[in-house]
């Protein structure tokens, strides 16, 4: 009986349980996992899983040996046949065999396989992590198969294509099923995939007869006349077919696809066939996508998987994915090599596990299996994560097994720059698990930007946990799915050109599959059986064109008829000179063009064309795009680039403050020709102030400098009506500091190095859109102002007032930092403005470098709100014996931080740091009946908060550390002081940011 395989794949029955049943009551699909069993059982409640499926055999001559190949099983298995147990393993990403002849009966035969929980399994295991996953399912995912062999099978197949000879180099392993001598001969036939032309063939044998102790090889070379490569353009297969015969039985078959192509790095750069390749994709994280409850078989239906991984992506200029940790279901290898879908395949090593033998084992048997997938161009064994012994020691081994394929971590690594959402729009210095822009330009290895956006959304456009972080900061605190939306689309086209214009080899923003409702989410809408792409995928078929480019513009803000200068960058990553027609207009917000310019360009093979446009602006305000496109000679669009801009008319503060003089203290003279271009009057003397200043302006870090009697003269004016600014006081400091103001008024500066999350904004929010501080300010105005890398508005600095404040606009992570905060004091009050207007006042100033401060009209309005806001006077401080109004006056932390309030409401806005027990303390105006209160944003407060109110103890009060908002209502408790006590287990809980709200 010569060799047979039959597949397995199908229905099966299940039942989950410590010990094999005597009853099976549920079905299941293999592959698939335990969740799809029918009619089902709650899987989390077990460690163990039994399949059942019977087949028929014939009886078998004592040479034959049937085998089982379990392609991937997660969590170990145990397999049995006919009440015998045959054996048991623990990979979970590559096959498992096992050897039934011995067991095996004539006729009907029962076989059952035990398989475990993620947690069954030994510490030895490489199994891995992912701190993302929403949940690890346990099932046969893989598909399952019966191998009918006679004297021995084959064991290894490696391919290796050799352009230089034309060919591809073979290189055949066998192993031995039975310990008697048969003669060997092995066939071999190379055909083209498609049209089964034959290339060539041949036959090994052997002279005598060997006795198979071990594993014996083969090796020969095959040279291709007129060799088509394999590109994502072209993915022309060839296969090999072979035929291993044990005298004159055929004991096994083999045929693997292939592709002839050759990808590596040269110069710094990847180069796929001797030409220089930029790799343009993302991730498809594959074992998150197994979590997703609404996935169903979907991860098996070769339909579905067409679709997602070649239909849509090549519709967006899309080729090149990473697999995210862990190896896919097999099938989308398959369908990556026959249409051309470029491939780096991670191991799930979110940090490893398991022992240096173990992970030898596994990643080898993960390169043989995979070898052969001409859409695999590099192995990737681990993700933001370091590990010496894989690096040094695993990896030079496995490059034994494969030499023609690149590893990250060892020959280059990439880079997750998390930037312009979670970070600072631009960094200069490492943030996070990524270098820096100027050190990522230097690279000597390639660059790979594998990971940016942090801005997941789910089917429904709702914003998962871990963009819930960065929402607030970008858009305030009201928002819609469709606002989340356009934002994703926005920031996945500013970030991919970007790193388009700076040359890098692969960039590819994350995630594009996942699980919806998880931390990453994916980018479709509605279920995901449809595949309805969300908004930023049109705009990354733009960013991608292989024929496309991108406007280098961060400057925003423009005058009427201001005369501009940027630069265009062209990109043809083709393999023909084209020809294009560039257009350069304006488009409004309501669809209406301007046309600036055209011109035609012609760029050659892989160009990247840098082009200087120069052009005047409308005369009239304007609140848009300036697009630039290509257009083919006489016919249509091929690709677009557009930046958000406003024209904005250069404002004239008409404020007139002859009666109240305005006291500059600044070491600059910006601020000084922009008072005198407004006819402001102002001194710089203290001498010449008779009577009462309006407003004292102190910019940057002037008031670190204040002597006390600065200070008793600052209080004077301001307890008489004098409003005291101090404009961006954390100038220059780095460190702590504690800065005197007044007598009793100080500020606690802080600078923040936010190596992970943070950094400097470039986005402001303000708490009430109608407040005097942003008249003429829209919204957009307040998002990434002209120069300093992107748009700085507020550094990465902690500026405390030890007295009560009101934020007026805020930033950051949840908007936990207070960009303009407000002090009233006696007829006075003390503004602190921390948004940036320096190097953004001086109309006359030129566009300079490209990241350097230019005149920004937006600053200029604020400014003149600042002042006139100032010049207004303030009403009078609430006298807490004449007013019978049931509010807050002081809350002080453990660490003597001094909270926002609000009437009724306190507003944490900061990080809570340090460890132990935290103490929230807050003052009430007088002792008032309190019958509840409303505590907000609780993600990190433990469970063991106590509550006091003077001499009533509210102990022990039972708080989900996952709940948003909880309430709590009790009979009226009379107090003036209400104290909060709680643990904090961590040294640097950044997400500990809470409201309380009293209810009267």
């Amino acid at each position: 009986m010569d060799y047979k395989r039959t597949s397995l794949s199908g229905e099966w029955l299940i039942e989950p349980g410590p010990r094999k049943p005597a009853t099976y009551r549920n079905k299941i699909m293999v592959p698939g996992l335990v969740d799809m069993a029918k009619p089902g059982f709650k899987w989390q409640d077990h460690q163990y899983f039994w399949y059942r499926h019977d087949f028929e055999m014939e009886a078998l001559a004592a040479s034959k040996q049937l085998l089982l190949q379990l392609e991937q099983v997660q969590f170990g298995t145990l397999v049995y046949l006919n009440e015998e147990l045959i054996g048991g393993n623990i990979p979970c990403y590559t096959s498992q065999f096992f050897n039934l002849s011995p067991a095996l009966h004539k006729g009907k035969n029962r076989l059952e396989i035990r398989v475990g929980s993620k947690n069954t399994l030994p510490a030895h295991s490489a199994v891995g992590n992912d701190f993302e996953k929403l949940s690890f399912i346990p099932g046969i995912w893989g598909d399952a198969w019966l191998h009918l062999h006679d004297f021995a099978r084959i064991d290894w197949l490696r391919i290796l294509p050799d352009l230089s000879r034309h060919g591809a180099e073979f290189h055949v392993e066998f192993e031995p099923l039975t310990d008697k001598a048969r003669p060997l001969l092995l066939d071999y036939r190379l055909v083209e995939k498609k049209s089964r032309r034959v290339i060539a063939s041949g036959s090994f044998g052997l002279e005598k007869p060997v006795i198979m102790e071990k594993k014996i090889s083969a090796d020969w070379f095959v040279a291709i006349e007129n060799a088509e490569l394999w590109t994502p353009e072209n993915p022309f297969l060839y296969e090999i077919e072979l035929t291993l015969k044990a005298g004159e039985v055929i004991s096994d078959r083999r045929s693997r696809a292939f592709g002839l192509r050759e990808f590596g790095i040269r110069d710094g750069h990847f180069y796929l066939n001797g030409v220089r390749r930029r790799l343009f994709g993302s991730n498809i994280a594959f074992h998150r996508l197994l979590s997703d409850p609404e996935r169903q078989y979907l991860p098996w239906d070769p339909d579905w998987i067409k679709k997602v991984l070649v239909d849509i992506p090549k519709a967006h200029n899309m080729f090149f994915f990473r697999f995210h940790l862990g190896h896919a279901y097999n099938k989308w290898y398959d369908i990556a090599d026959e249409y051309g879908i470029m491939l780096q395949d991670e191991w799930m090593f979110w940090t490893p596990t398991g022992t240096p033998k173990q992970i030898s084992k596994v990643f080898a048997d993960w390169i043989k299996e995979n070898g052969h997938h001409p859409s695999i161009v590099m192995w990737d064994p681990l993700n933001e994560s370091k590990d010496e012994v894989i690096t040094n020691e695993i990896i030079p081994k496995m490059k034994l097994i494969d030499p023609s394929r690149i590893w990250e971590t060892a020959d280059f690594s990439e880079d997750h720059p998390y930037i312009y959402s979670l970070g600072p729009v631009l960094h200069e210095a490492k943030f996070g698990y990524t270098r820096s822009i100027p050190d990522l330009q230097n690279s000597p290895t390639p660059v790979m930007v594998n990971e940016y956006l942090w801005w997941w959304l789910d089917g429904q456009g709702r914003p998962s946990e871990l963009t819930r972080w960065v929402v607030e900061r970008w858009l305030g605190r009201k928002v819609t799915a469709e606002q989340l939306l356009e934002h994703q689309a926005f920031l996945a086209a500013e970030l991919t050109e970007l790193f388009r214009r700076l040359d890098f080899d692969a960039i590819m923003p994350f995630v594009y599959l996942s699980a919806g409702p998880g931390a990453t989410s994916h980018w479709f809408r509605g279920a995901l059986s449809d595949l309805q792409p969300k908004p930023l995928l049109q705009e990354l078929k733009q960013a991608f064109s292989p024929v496309g480019l991108s406007i280098e513009l961060w400057n925003r803000h423009f005058t009427p008829g201001q005369h501009t200068e940027t630069t265009i960058y062209f990109f043809n990553d083709t393999l023909n000179s084209v020809s294009v027609n560039c257009r350069l207009s304006l488009v409004a917000d309501k669809k209406k063009e301007t046309e600036l310019m055209r011109f035609d360009l012609s760029l050659a093979p892989g160009q990247i064309l840098k082009q200087s446009v120069a052009f005047d602006l409308p005369a009239k305000t304007l609140d848009g795009w300036l697009t630039a496109a290509l257009f083919e000679a006489g016919g249509g669009e091929i690709s677009h680039s557009r930046k958000k801009i406003q024209i904005i008319n250069p404002p004239s503060w008409a404020i007139k403050n002859e009666t109240k003089p305005l006291l500059l203290w600044d070491e600059s003279d910006e601020i000084e020709h922009c008072l005198r271009r407004q006819n402001l009057i102002f001194t710089r003397n203290t001498g010449e102030v008779t009577g009462v200043p309006g407003v004292i302006l102190l910019n940057g870090a002037v008031c670190a400098r204040l002597t006390p009697d600065d200070q008793n003269l600052l209080n004077n004016w301001v307890e008489q009506g004098s409003t005291l600014i101090l404009q961006e006081p954390e100038l220059g400091l780095t460190g702590q500091h504690l800065l005197p103001v007044l007598p009793d008024l100080n500020l606690w500066v802080q600078y923040r190095p936010d190596p992970e999350r943070g950094g400097y904004d470039s986005a402001v929010i303000p708490e009430s859109q109608a407040h005097p501080l942003w008249e003429n300010l829209a919204p957009k105005s307040l998002f990434i102002w002209n120069g300093a890398w992107g748009g700085e508005m507020i550094s990465k600095h902690h500026v405390r007032p030890n007295q009560p404040f009101r934020t007026l606009a805020s930033c950051n992570l949840f908007l936990r930092v207070p960009a303009v905060l407000e002090i009233p004091r006696g007829r006075g009050r003390v503004l602190i403005s921390r948004l940036q207007v320096r190097g953004r006042l001086n109309r006359a100033q030129d566009n300079g470098a490209l990241y350097e401060r230019v005149y920004d009209p937006a600053a200029e309005i604020y400014l003149g709100n600042l002042l006139r806001y100032s010049l207004q006077q303030p009403e009078p401080a609430t006298d807490p014996e004449a007013d019978n109004a049931y509010k807050m006056v002081r809350a002080l932390s453990s660490d003597g931080t001094v909270y926002d309030i609000e009437q009724l409401k306190l507003y944490a806005r900061w990080p809570v740091y340090g460890q132990g027990r935290q103490r929230l303390e807050i003052e009430l105006y007088k002792k008032t009946a309190i019958r509840g209160l409303i505590l907000d944003k609780l993600k990190t407060i433990p469970k063991d908060c106590v509550f006091t109110f003077d001499e009533n103890r509210l102990e022990n009060f039972q708080i989900a550390e996952e709940t948003s908002r909880v309430r709590f209502e009790f009979d009226p408790v009379y107090c003036s002081r209400f104290v909060m006590e709680y643990t904090v287990s961590s040294s640097a809980v950044d997400s500990c940011l809470w409201e309380v709200e009293l209810v009267e």
